[in-house]
């Protein structure tokens, strides 16, 4: 811990106070110790906790905390009654931590890493220890250098601000990390106890039971509102055999919820589990807590007793019981030494500091006020004696000091105390004390505000023992005391190296102790001259005293001499004098008793991963005489064992003799990484002295990764797409098999597209899926151990991707992620950036960067990695290179740093971040267009153009919450941006806290240098104070900005209910606010009159803020309603959140209503340059209402084409379709034999951008895209397929998810996220609606099935059964078809039409498709649907999603659902005889709200092979394409009605409506139809293709296969088959009937349904018998037997 350097005197004086050194005669040094550092960023970090957090509506000022301690924060914040206790137990925590010094300097990235989990996983006293590592770390990198830092962790003046700024930025980033509520029980920002009951809860404990609920409810209620309220509430009951459940809380109700719960059961008194019970009370009670438990039976569980007492003196932890049973019958010792029965119950109370009360039954709640008083916070010790019973003598003295401090005393007697009476200072005599008794306890509460005589002084309080011993315990509840902290170190250890106490005192060790004083502030005890440490023995003989010379009675060190170690228990005592020269004293709570044993474990090496399984060895050491010791282990996950020897369980240790035993630790599965699992270790022998436990701690986690043996990043951006491949290969170089993990940090704005997992047999590809259902099978995965990883969201900047895989030893593994951004031009530049992040040096690491753009790059340049190292790195990264290419069209980037380089910052590698910026030449003023396969991307950033002049209003949040660090950001980066601004510009500055207020008088001032220095000198006066009154900003913002805007009109509408009316609201969905009549609208308009007021500024305002409102209005819909309202759309608003607490939800909400942008930054040691970063880029406006028009008959599909404002430095995107030319012309020259060729589009494309500049000019740019024109992207050999289209999807998906992300209305809110939803599966991309999954397929299949057969299985229990023909209810079927758009078809097609002919009806003809008439073939092309046709009639086939109907006879017909995954490809029927193979694609859609199935699957295409005839037919919902060896591809479109013929196939096409057409297909004298769906718009289903025979599957020759296909033998095989297949049928009280069918040797469950008739019309349906589970009960094989890998492949089943 730290260099307690001992002395040959009997006790050494602590001078230097600021730093854990125990040496006389330092010499004082121009620095300040890091424990002070610490203390000091952490009561800052409290300061803007509590600000964030104000108590019961009350304002906190930040700036009243003088002097500046922990103590002076609580006592402002909850109050002068308040203690400051457990704020200071956590700061000494970390800051005696943090003055240990490390064999090696650490990674910090790795030790912020575990911190966070450790917190996380609510190991909050080991978080603290590890949390004061990291803090050293930090403050080391500023004075590594020093001398007094290596000397005495000592820091000089001239790096104190550094220091603390760092150490403030990193306790802000544990809370954006870990989340406010786990912070704040991190550092103990709470006060109050612990009210924990254990409960024996058997059928003889009602009374009791009933009289803890009555007891529990009066402690609540009387301190409700109380600083006194318990902060947390446990609730264990127990008997035999079980304990529990545990309750673990801090609401009060769910506590009472809990007791109410709680009933007496089973038999009477007998032997319970209450050992088991009081640990599980331990574990999870607060340090300092008092611990109740009532029961009137023996412990059954007496072995557990020595862990018990070790892990409650661990903790400081109080043990009472209340018995109304003195068990007078049980055997008081068993077998093993262990105590039973009264004398168990009074060594864990004494050992404890606890008490034993025996009462009566009727007495238990009068018996349990005892409780209520012990539950008050800020109670500490006084003094604590033991007298002994002496009838001769019998009257004793207790003398105790009462300083002004104390506001009340609790006395306690217990044992044969008689009479017990006192005397008050500068007082004589004696007045008997009034109190209360329960059973051997006497107690009495002196509330000294009542007393009217001098209370301030020594008091005598008069004891009569005339029998048994006597304990009094003096206690008393105050704002100041102590925190004891003990240190021991082995004498034989020359490194002077101190470690914090974990048991008791060894006889071979030398002890230490340090005194941190709280509520030392402004009372005159802060000026106290001497202070006296004692060793006093439990019947109050001082056995060694020390005077402590200090000027700070707060900071104290002692170290004892060795032969302290060796005496009989004692307490520690300190007494010290105030300037007034009064008496105050304090005592450690717990009797120290010093041990012959020492115990020695360190677990900290151990790599202990959950679900696994290590052995240990632990070595007991016996300084004292030859005895025989029970060693015993225990934790609160039950981890750790003994490993048995299979004798007696008792273990010889001669005198200084060893023993060695082996500990078992195994990791529970579900045991989260981070969790320090705290081993107690107990050894007992039969001599009192041989008595010993400690504490040790292992991490649940891998400690050491795999070997990365590379990383790579190859990165191509095209026209601003960026799309980045990682890969990472690993190599498991342990012995033994672990845990491989890829984790990547990933932009906020980039969306993933695959991931794939490689090992030695197998690739395992990721499924993007909707994200509900992909949790549900992360969820299962998890659940069976199995493989799988997920994406989650991170933080507002970046989102985190990790996956795993289990590797075997010496085995490799190889991550493979793909994800795609669209780069953001900000400030002149484009920006791509890399997180490197691989936590171990890698021998191949490599990021490649292409970059290829359609104008030549003007400039490439590597950034400075930024690193999360305190001090920013200004240097390029050594292993970096650009090169040029093809006229500079072209870059690349390559980063390749040596091992040398990696390790520069940490031993654990790189963790930073690698960046490029890069801009492009700009020649015209409309910009740059980048055209691909369809689609175009429109880029322009004029170049050259003046800027307007601006008005900016800065509106900073200067509430409590902003305090310190934070406000001092704000403060340098608001001066900067004053500072920047043009001689042209106007502004203004807003402060808001309670009130909002302007220095400037709310007024524009002109940016000359006059104004800025006083506008400067304005800003660096502001202190943060008060609430966060957003509402009451904005009142003043446009205050501000109205003499210089057009006015806004005012008009009342009068409505009866006070609601408003009219088609906005309708559009709105949100309620209106109801003002005080009820009967009046108020709305804002803009006036039509010109006022000719500074309409050449741009106006914009930047709004800052760290938090949420809390004064005025606190509803943010309606301060968002409201400023809409008064803006009008007249100030672009851009907002700025700053760290985790803060909605920002809202500001993004507010900036997007209003023009703006809006911007999340944390609390960095940066955060004032990304400020002025952020307002450079929003405050250069240079055209307004900038508007870009395409011609409607071209272009289709465009991205936002109007923008409120054109910022220098950035740029505008518009992307879109071009629409292809749909027309045919018979008169052009033919073109290969049956090819249908549309003709290129149109080569130029005309356009126009619209804007306003200087005194509204407006700015008007033609130009061409001219379609024609050779791509520079295109040419290069770095291309992204399909750039264009992905970055158009890119953009729109975005801005769907922003739109639907700040949208109010449910229904609009849901349509949004359903088509971004659709959008994101039909791109295969992660956004926050979708989520990846990397499983096993077969894994995924069996929990898809699993998941799929629960749910239809709710479904077809619920489901009406319909008989009838006409179509069945919604309910009946989870379809989406819509059959009445078949109204029109009524013309059946004979079965042998396979040369089919149609003659024009007249109207126009297609338009301009040039064709060459084939020879053998005539195509007819029919500009009206006079003659129809309708679809075959089998109902044999598939509809919708999908339903399967076979029909084995006409009055019997199976059928069942098929699912899969988008993108599953799957073989629907092969026919041998005929070489005919129809596959299909699937295709999924979210299920509507409220479905049973998890989602809906869909066939999007159909592959028809005729091997025979060399013919492939592709058929999508949008066009059909025939392909033959060697000729063109003939696609035809299906908006149009044709046929063709030909000698060995025909096919028609008969459009039926926009969104329905059907396709008739003859082959080899098979018939098929197919439904083309066209679902454009839908939210919950797709373009897909319903298929059907013509008829039925007798038309399949025998031995047909597929999905459908297979069903042709089964119907072969039943010729009575509705016979022979049904039987068991019944019919149910719901009317539903079931039965079974013989199929494949096996008896199959159904249930009677309705489905839809596959190739039907008019709604029509049919009852089958439906089969669950997919049908695959009836299948021939596996349904993944049937799945494929392209669309035209043979499946592997038919090639034998």
């Amino acid at each position: 811990m730290a260099n307690l350097v001992v002395l040959v005197c009997f006790a050494v004086i602590i001078t230097k106070i600021d730093a854990l050194q125990f040496n006389e005669g330092d010499v004082e040094v121009e620095c300040i110790s890091l424990k002070k550092a610490i203390t000091d960023s952490i009561t800052s970090a409290g300061i803007t906790f509590f600000a964030d957090h104000p108590r019961d509506g009350q304002v906190f000022d930040p700036n009243s905390v003088e002097p500046f301690t922990p103590s002076v924060l609580i006592e402002k914040f909850y109050g002068h009654e308040a203690s400051a206790v457990q704020f200071t137990e956590a700061i000494t925590t970390i800051a005696y931590a943090a003055e240990e010094v490390p064999e090696k300097r650490k990674d910090r990235d790795d030790m912020r890493r575990n911190l966070y989990s450790y917190i996380k996983a609510g190991s909050y006293d080991y978080a603290r220890r590890k949390a004061g590592a990291l803090l050293r770390n930090i403050a080391e990198e500023f004075v590594v250098d020093s001398p007094q830092w290596k000397l005495r962790s000592c820091i000089f003046e001239d790096k104190i601000y550094d220091v603390l700024e760092a150490l403030e930025v990193e306790h802000y980033r544990i809370l954006n990390e870990v989340g406010d509520v786990k912070f704040g029980h991190f550092l103990s920002l709470g006060i109050g106890s612990t009210l924990a009951f254990v409960i024996d809860d058997t059928g003889s404990m009602g009374g009791e039971i009933e009289a803890a609920k009555r007891r529990a409810r009066e402690i609540t209620d009387f301190s409700r509102g109380t600083l006194d309220a318990p902060q947390d509430f446990v609730l264990v009951p127990f008997n035999d055999p079980g304990v529990g459940p545990v309750t673990v809380t801090n609401e009060a109700a769910k506590y009472h919820e809990a007791l109410a719960r709680l009933r007496a059961h089973g038999g009477g008194d007998s032997p319970e589990l209450a050992m088991r019970g009081i640990q599980l009370a331990v574990e999870n009670s607060r340090p300092g807590s008092i611990i109740y438990v009532i029961t009137d039976a023996e412990a059954k569980d007496a072995r557990l007793q020595d862990t018990v007492v070790a892990q409650a003196r661990q903790k400081s932890i109080v043990v009472t019981f209340l018995l109304t049973n003195s068990l007078p019958g049980c055997v008081k010792r068993s077998t093993d030494g262990n105590r039973q029965c009264i004398e168990l119950y009074r060594y864990i109370a004494s050992a404890t500091g606890g008490k034993v009360l025996i009462i009566n039954k009727g007495g238990v709640f009068r018996a349990t006020s005892v409780v209520q008083s012990s539950t008050k916070q800020g109670i500490v010790n006084l003094k604590t004696v033991v007298f002994e019973g002496n009838r001769k003598r019998p009257h004793h003295l207790v003398h105790f000091h009462v300083d002004n401090t104390i506001q009340e005393l609790l006395l306690e007697g217990q044992g044969g105390c008689a009479n017990i009476y006192a005397s008050l200072p500068k007082q004589s005599k004696h007045m008997k004390l009034s109190g209360k008794r329960y059973g051997d306890i006497w107690s009495s509460d002196i509330e000294l505000a009542s007393i009217n005589e001098t209370w301030v002084g020594q008091w005598k309080l008069g004891v009569d023992v005339e029998s048994s011993s006597c304990e009094i315990s003096i206690r008393a509840k105050t704002t100041m005391g102590y925190v004891f902290t003990l240190f021991s170190k082995n004498q034989d250890d020359s490194s002077n190296t101190f470690q914090i106490l974990q048991g008791n005192p060894s006889a071979d060790s030398t002890l230490g102790v340090t005194l941190d004083g709280y509520g030392f502030g402004e009372n005159e005890l802060g000026e106290a001259r001497t202070a006296e440490l004692k060793c006093v023995s439990k019947n109050g003989s001082v056995l060694h005293s020390a005077d402590l010379k200090s000027t700070k009675p707060d900071e104290l060190r002692h170290v004892f001499e060795s032969s302290v170690t060796k005496l009989d228990p004692f307490y520690i005592m300190i007494e010290g004098l105030d300037r007034s020269g009064n008496h105050y004293q304090r005592m450690h709570a717990s009797l120290i008793t010093p041990s012959n044993i020492r115990i020695d474990c360190d677990l900290s090496n151990l790599t202990i991963v959950a679900g696994s399984t290590v052995r240990t060895n632990i070595t007991i050491v016996n300084n004292g005489l030859k005895d025989q010791f029970v060693v015993t282990t225990s934790d609160e996950f039950g981890a750790s064992s003994l490993l048995s020897s299979g004798g007696s369980g008792r273990w010889t240790i001669p005198s200084q003799g060893k023993l060695v035993r082996t500990l078992t630790l195994s990791a529970a599965s579900e045991l989260r990484d981070g969790t320090a699992v705290q081993v107690t270790i107990v050894a007992r022998g039969k001599l009192k002295e041989s008595f010993q436990h400690a504490k040790c701690t292992f991490v649940v986690g891998q400690k050491k990764r795999p070997r990365i043996d590379s990383f790579s990043v190859k990165t191509v951006i095209n026209a601003r797409f960026a799309e980045t491949v990682v890969t990472s290969e690993v190599t498991n170089n342990a012995a033994v098999g672990r845990e491989a993990e890829f984790d990547m940090l990933l932009p906020k704005a980039a969306f993933i597209t695959a991931i794939r997992v490689e090992l030695q047999n197998e690739t395992i590809h990721g499924v993007i899926e909707e994200k509900k259902k992909a949790k549900k099978i992360y969820d299962k995965a998890k659940e069976r151990g199995t493989v799988a990883g997920h994406v989650a969201a991170r933080d507002s900047s970046t989102r985190s991707y990790r996956t795993s895989m289990f590797v075997e030893a010496g085995q490799k593994v190889r991550f493979v992620l793909t994800y795609q951004q669209f780069l953001i031009r900000a400030r002149g530049r484009y920006e791509y950036a890399v997180i490197l992040k691989p936590d171990q040096p890698i021998r191949s690491l490599t990021v490649d960067v292409h970059i290829s753009e359609e104008k030549p790059l003007s400039f490439v340049r590597v950034a400075p990695l930024k690193t999360t190292s305190a001090n920013l790195v200004d240097d390029v990264p050594p292993g970096s290179s650009v090169t040029f290419g093809r006229h500079n069209y072209e870059s690349h980037v390559r980063y390749h740093p040596d091992l040398a380089e990696q390790t520069k910052w940490s031993p654990k590698g790189i963790a930073g971040t690698f960046s490029i910026e890069y801009d492009v030449q700009r020649d015209e003023m409309y910009g740059d267009i980048a055209w691909n396969n369809g689609y175009f991307a429109h880029f322009f950033a004029p170049p050259n153009l003046p800027p307007l002049p601006k008005m900016v209003v800065t509106v900073v949040d200067i509430s409590g919450s902003m305090y310190g660090y934070k406000i001092k950001q704000v403060v340098d980066a608001l001066t900067s941006i004053i500072q920047s601004l043009h001689e042209n510009d106007k502004f203004n500055v807003i402060f808001f806290g309670d009130d909002a207020t302007s220095p400037m008088n709310n007024s524009m001032l002109e940016a000359n240098k006059e104004n800025i220095i006083k506008a400067v000198a304005d800003i660096k006066q502001i202190k943060a104070f008060g609430g966060t009154n957003m509402s009451g900003a904005f009142d003043v913002l446009f205050q501000t900005f109205n003499p210089y805007m057009p006015e806004l009109e005012i008009k009342e509408e009068t409505s009866g209910s006070g609601s408003g009316s009219g088609p906005d609201k309708e559009l709105s969905g949100e309620e209106p606010i109801d003002n005080a009549e009820g009967d009046v609208t108020t709305t804002l308009e803009l006036s039509k009159r010109d006022t000719g007021l500074d309409l050449e500024y741009a106006k914009m305002a930047v709004f800052l803020t760290d938090g949420r409102p809390s004064a005025g209005e606190t509803d943010t819909k309606k301060i968002r309603k409201s400023v809409k309202s008064m803006n009008q759309d007249r100030i672009a608003i851009h907002t700025v959140g700053l760290g985790s607490l803060v909605d920002y939800g809202f500001l993004e909400k507010l900036a997007h209503e209003n023009g703006g942008t809006s911007r999340r930054i944390f609390e960095e040691i940066d955060a004032d340059l990304q400020i002025r970063n952020f307002f450079e880029e929003i405050s250069n406006p240079v055209l307004n209402d900038v508007t870009f028009e395409y011609p409607a008959e071209k272009t289709d599909d465009l991205t936002e084409t109007t923008f409120s404002v054109f910022l220098g430095g950035s740029e505008l995107v518009v992307a879109g379709r071009v629409k292809p030319h749909d027309e045919f012309d018979a008169t052009e020259d033919f073109v290969d034999e049956l090819d249908i060729m549309p003709v290129k589009a149109s080569e130029m494309i005309p356009g126009q951008i619209r804007g306003k500049k200087f005194n509204d000019e407006t700015e008007i740019l033609d130009f061409d895209i001219d379609l024609k024109k050779t791509s520079k992207i295109d040419d290069s050999r770095r291309k992204i397929q399909n750039y264009t289209e992905k970055l158009w999807a890119f953009l729109t998906l975005q801005k769907t998810l922003l739109d639907a992300s700040i949208e109010d209305n449910k229904t609009v809110k849901e349509e949004l996220n359903a088509r971004a939803l659709n959008m994101s599966l039909e791109y295969g991309l992660v956004t926050p609606l979708t989520s990846l999954v990397v499983i096993r397929p077969k894994e995924k299949e069996a929990i898809e099935s699993e998941l799929n057969e629960a749910a239809a299985s709710t479904t077809s229990t619920s489901a009406p059964i319909t008989t009838t023909t006409t179509a069945p209810a919604v309910a009946a079927f989870d379809g989406d078809v819509e059959y009445s758009e078949y109204e029109d078809l009524h013309e059946p097609i004979s079965d042998h039409a396979l040369s089919l002919e149609f003659e024009p009806r007249g109207g126009p003809l297609l338009r301009k498709y040039p064709v060459r008439r084939p020879t053998s073939a005539r195509l007819h092309f029919f500009g009206s649907r006079s003659r129809t046709a309708s679809p075959g009639r089998s109902g044999t086939g598939f509809v919708g999603d999908p339903h399967f109907v076979i029909p084995v006879k006409p009055e019997f017909k199976i059928c069942f659902n098929f699912d899969g995954l988008t993108g599953e490809i799957y073989n629907f029927v092969v026919d041998p005889l005929r070489q005919i193979i129809v596959n299909g694609i699937l295709i999924n859609s979210p299920a509507p709200p409220g479905a049973k199935r998890v989602k809906r699957t869909y066939v999007s295409t159909l592959g028809i092979v005729a091997h025979r005839l060399r013919k492939k037919i592709l058929v999508t919902p949008s066009q059909i394409t025939i392909m033959e060896p060697g000729s063109a591809n003939l696609t035809l479109p299906t908006v149009e009605r044709f046929t063709v013929t030909k000698h060995d196939y025909a096919l028609q096409v008969i459009p039926i409506s926009t969104r329905i057409s059907i396709v008739k297909i003859g082959i080899e004298g098979l018939n098929f139809n197919v439904t083309l769906n066209r679902r454009r718009r839908a939210v919950y289903s797709r373009d897909h293709l319903d298929f059907s025979l013509f008829s039925d599957l007798r038309s399949l020759s025998s031995g047909s296969d597929g999905v459908l296909g297979q069903f042709r033998d089964l119907i072969s095989r039943h010729e009575h088959a509705g016979k022979n297949m049904l039987r068991n049928v019944t019919v149910a009280e719901d009317g539903i009937r079931r039965a079974q069918i013989h199929a494949r040797g096996k008896n199959l469950p159904v249930v009677e349904r309705s489905m839809p008739i596959p190739g039907s019309h008019e709604h029509e349906s049919t009852t089958c018998w439906y089969l669950h589970k997919n049908g695959v009960e009836a299948m021939k094989r596996p349904k993944s037997s049937f799945k494929i890998h392209t669309l035209f492949d043979t499946p592997k089943f038919y090639l034998g």
